[in-house]
């Protein structure tokens, strides 16, 4: 065994789907998952055929614009669902996207100007909310001094698959970009498209 001492491994493992098929292992306590620096869910299936393995915090108030301001504590939100490779095998695609809610970027130079010197205060800003200005005269509405939020982005990743069921073209839909193999001997290029 490695010797994890400066990242935490999480597993997720994705119980259910069309085969109902669970690792023999998922409730047994394997040695290499005693570390402690090594984690494992279990995740079941959403009634829609999708599997959400984490989710983003949105900001939906003051306080959460506060603590979130930053992206590490944003999160993604990374989603599952089966696609069809081989029979008998089941294997999945994954989506991630960003949330919902997006930062902006504030213009420090327009902030100043308004009389907000860098501080907290931007935080609020950034997640789109009106603060004071330092002088307590004028409110100062995030428009004023920040940019449009950037659409949240969204990545597909599909393996080699004969076939999408409509779980994953609804997870798919308007993705920003897809990642998929679909690798096939030059000697015969019809037979990719046979399958």
């Amino acid at each position: 065994y490695a010797e994890l001492k400066h990242i935490t491994v999480e597993v997720f493992e994705l119980k259910g789907g069309s085969r109902h098929w669970v690792h023999p292992g998922t409730y047994k306590n394997f040695g290499e998952f005693q570390h402690r620096s090594l984690h494992r869910r279990s995740i079941s299936p959403n009634q829609d055929g999708t599997w959400t393995l984490e989710t983003a915090n949105e900001i939906q108030s003051q306080s959460d614009g506060e603590k979130q301001h930053h992206p590490k504590n944003r999160g993604l939100i990374v989603s599952a669902a089966q696609v069809n490779h081989v029979p008998k095998l089941q294997c999945f695609g994954f989506v991630v996207q960003e949330p919902k809610t997006q930062l902006r970027n504030v213009d420090a130079q327009k902030a100043i100007a308004l009389g907000i010197a860098p501080s907290p205060k931007y935080r609020l800003l950034k997640a789109g909310f009106p603060v004071m200005n330092d002088d307590e005269t004028r409110q100062v509405h995030p428009d004023e001094v920040t940019n449009t939020a950037m659409a949240p982005r969204k990545v597909a990743f599909l393996g080699d698959c004969m076939g999408v069921p409509r779980p994953m073209a609804e997870l798919c839909r308007n993705a920003d970009l897809l990642v998929h193999e679909a690798t096939m001997l030059e000697s015969d290029p019809k037979a990719g498209s046979a399958r």
